[in-house]
């Protein structure tokens, strides 16, 4: 017995294997390597110099002037949505392209957007920007001890989330997608604690843009009937209710202007199914869920 815990408490390189009865040394291929520093991390250096390139390079009219301006439009008790409006704002700012951006988020996204458009544009760039730095190197850190990395080595993680150029991007151009990974991570660390109704909760942030995951959200209601887990479906629920009914106290038309939105996402040809109605006819819209009805086949 002292000797099988003297084996135990050995570090796994120095353990002994045992074939047929005898104890023969660990073999060197077997080893752990000495360095913590793997080749993949290395082959991501020039990934991240283009990643810290990015985000130093000055964006003037980045994608966050559209969210700025439905929160802005929103305090005004005016139509988020309107592309008039909108275009009104975007030129003040020095847009200088004929096309207008409209924010085209569900109506419970206003609440967030609206505590950016209560600052001045510079303001909320800047501030965004850092809380869109600080939630993408916390989710990449908590992602990796979700997947079972070392705490020590926790900067490797920094490091690949470095590498992920569209990472920077993302929040160079002040897009609303770093909530989204941040309300993930809370999503996946709350489902494995076993907190269902929070974990649901959490899957507010992951609807910002359903546009973008609405494969994992069809995931996650099949796993959720079949596992018979309604506290989750009671979170999300709740969650949306609660901010739509926010942003309809504030202003009772904001449920109108989602339809406003919807047209103006039609006029847009994006992803597959834009690619579809460009290749066949502009008009037919049903071609845009096309490859929604797919995925969902799928």
């Amino acid at each position: 017995k002292a000797d099988a815990r003297r084996e135990l408490h050995r570090r796994p390189e120095q353990r002994r294997i045992e074939y047929f009865g005898m104890a023969i040394p660990r073999p060197q291929s077997e080893r752990r390597p000495n360095s913590p520093i793997p080749l993949a991390i290395l082959c991501c250096i020039p990934l991240v110099i283009v990643s810290v390139t990015t985000l130093v390079k000055p964006q003037s009219l980045p994608d966050f002037m559209t969210y700025w301006s439905a929160g802005r439009l929103f305090d005004l008790r005016s139509d988020p949505y309107s592309m008039p409006d909108t275009m009104v704002l975007e030129r003040a700012l020095g847009w200088p392209f004929p096309y207008t951006l409209v924010m085209l988020c569900p109506p419970w996204t206003l609440p967030v957007v609206a505590i950016a458009g209560a600052f001045s544009f510079r303001t909320a760039q800047v501030g965004w920007f850092w809380i869109s730095l600080a939630l993408d190197a916390a989710s990449a850190m908590l992602l990796w001890r979700y997947f079972g990395g070392a705490r020590k080595y926790s900067w490797i993680a920094l490091v690949l989330a470095l590498s992920l150029t569209p990472l920077a991007a993302a929040e160079t151009l002040g897009q609303i997608s770093p909530l989204m990974l941040a309300s993930l991570t809370a999503f996946l660390l709350l489902l494995r604690s076993g907190r269902w109704f929070w974990s649901g909760i959490a899957m507010l942030g992951m609807m910002l843009k359903p546009q973008l995951l609405w494969l994992v959200l069809l995931a996650v209601l099949l796993w959720t009937i079949q596992q018979k887990k309604w506290g989750v479906l009671a979170g999300v629920i709740l969650a949306a209710a609660l901010a739509t009914a926010g942003a309809l106290r504030f202003d009772p038309a904001s449920a109108h202007y989602f339809h406003e939105a919807y047209s103006a996402a039609m006029e847009t040809n994006c992803g597959l199914g834009g690619e579809l109605r460009s290749l066949f006819g502009h008009d037919r819209k049903w071609l845009q869920y096309l490859p929604t009805l797919a995925g969902a086949v799928w």
